[in-house]
């Protein structure tokens, strides 16, 4: 129930807000159903008797449903109206010179309070009707807040690429659509100008020839404000991570003249510096990327609003493979509440905190951050909590429980094989090394050598085989048995 979504929403001071604006209405129907709603704990059923003896002395029938759905209806656009007004009224007083629309407010409030069923529903809605009504610049703006919903809160992005490469064809369509209707409205004005100056009985007064003033002017396009954003297009297109490099030390030498003009792109340094640390990560420069990726930390703490968990995520995964294994779990501590509430990155931070642990002779406190049911979650994080699991086994000594659980995953890698075949040859180096552990010491050191000869090529095979979480921690066994 759409009702039942958005009081979900409300914090308790939003609730006495939107009570009074109700009462204040004389709406005591409305008030009944946002004090029964706001009450309603979930565990039974929602009868819809109940919520109409609310809202009339009737007795609940089929043919009467249309009564409960108007106050409903009321209700729902009261409470939307105050999300909206309480939010222009905070948002006036710092962004005065900015322009709002109530739709995009609307939705941008659920995706904060992570109402993600809601948004979708909402989202849909009003696309359809911008669509209908040619609403080119409310269309621009919806496209560009889904973006933000997929790119910031949804874990797998990649069942969303087609719908987004649509969606993203599309924006540029209509903000052609929206540059030709605003253009050729000045064009109108300009017409009627010279128009009118034939009524006014001045001399010498011509009326021009018409012109198509479409094509965008050369000095705009050589305008280093428009050149900076070309610059930035480009950076996306550019897949060779080396020539990506000048392209983003360029956008920072020009940050800041352009984030003087528009302070909105102030944000920008923070997504620059992110975008080296990751190039020089492809380069295998974890020194250099991790510098990167410190400065943007410092701008994160400096403006907690340009907090992003994805980037502490990748300044941590440097960490490890620097192998410095305490500080991400020092900065895990700093943004576990956020990292908690968000189920696009927490399990992700899950693994890599966990495997930190254990690095750190930790390894019992990691329990608590696997998933509950892995069965559920995407086959990669099946693989990497069953690792997790086989090695806590041994860290605690139950080598028993080590081996089953190493066969274990051998067995489903081997019967069903992965999408990443990476996980059947890790797989594979793991059985090995739990039969190894129970040899005798000379033979021990012989089959150890074995092992690290097939690890060396399978290095060769797959890029950065032996930079796998897992068999790092393997590696580490095996050179202190060996």
């Amino acid at each position: 129930m759409k009702s039942k979504a958005l009081i979900d929403c409300l914090t308790k001071e939003e609730k006495k807000s939107i009570r009074l604006a109700l009462k204040s209405k004389a709406s005591k129907e409305t008030v009944a159903l946002l004090d029964y709603i706001s009450k309603y704990d979930g565990r039974k059923k929602m009868e819809k008797s109940v919520l109409f003896s609310l809202v009339s002395k009737e007795k609940y029938t089929a043919k009467l449903d249309f009564k409960l759905r108007h106050y409903l209806r009321v209700l729902n656009e009261e409470i939307e109206q105050q999300i909206i007004l309480q939010y222009l009224e905070s948002e006036i007083k710092n962004h005065f010179l900015e322009s709002f629309s109530p739709a995009i407010i609307y939705l941008d409030f659920l995706l904060e309070r992570q109402s993600y069923s809601l948004f979708e529903k909402e989202w849909n809605k009003y696309q359809r009707k911008s669509e209908q009504k040619k609403f080119f610049r409310l269309e621009l703006e919806l496209i560009d807040l889904y973006f933000k919903y997929i790119t910031h809160h949804q874990e797998e992005k990649i069942q969303y690429y087609d719908t987004l490469h649509n969606l993203l064809k599309r924006g540029i369509f209509l903000q052609q659509c929206l540059y030709i209707e605003e253009l050729r409205g000045l064009e109108q004005q300009q017409g009627f100008l010279y128009y009118t100056t034939m009524f006014t009985g001045q001399k010498n007064t011509t009326t021009p020839k018409y012109v198509d003033n479409a094509p965008i002017q050369e000095e705009i396009n050589n305008a280093s404000f428009f050149k900076y954003h070309q610059l930035l297009a480009q950076s996306f297109h550019e897949k060779n991570h080396e020539k990506r490099i000048p392209i983003f030390k360029a956008l920072l030498e020009s940050h800041e003249s352009v984030s003087k003009i528009r302070p909105d792109l102030a944000i920008n340094e923070r997504d620059y510096n992110n975008w080296l640390g990751h190039c020089y990560y492809f380069k295998n420069d974890y020194e250099t990327s991790a510098t990167y990726f410190e400065r943007c930390m410092f701008l994160m703490n400096q403006q907690p609003k340009w907090l992003r968990l994805e980037i502490v995520f990748n300044y941590i995964s440097i960490l490890t493979k620097l192998e410095r294994f305490s500080e991400p779990i020092l900065i895990f501590e700093t943004y576990k509440k956020q990292i908690d509430r968000n189920e696009r990155v927490r399990y992700r931070f899950g693994y890599l905190i966990a495997f930190c642990l254990i690095f750190e002779k930790r390894a019992t406190e990691a329990w608590p951050l696997l998933p509950k049911d892995i069965n559920n979650r995407p086959q990669n994080d099946f693989y990497y909590t069953r690792f997790i699991m086989a090695i806590i086994y041994h860290e605690e000594g139950s080598e028993e429980l080590f081996e089953r659980e190493v066969t274990n995953i051998y067995q489903t890698a081997h019967y069903k094989k992965p999408e990443e075949i990476l996980w059947l040859d890790v797989s594979k180096v793991f059985r090995k090394m739990s039969r190894i552990i129970y040899l005798p010491k000379d033979e021990k050191k012989v089959e150890i050598d074995k092992l690290m000869v097939e690890m060396d090529e399978l290095d060769q095979s797959y890029p950065k085989f032996k930079d796998v979480l897992p068999v790092k921690w393997l590696i580490k066994q095996l050179n202190q048995n060996g």
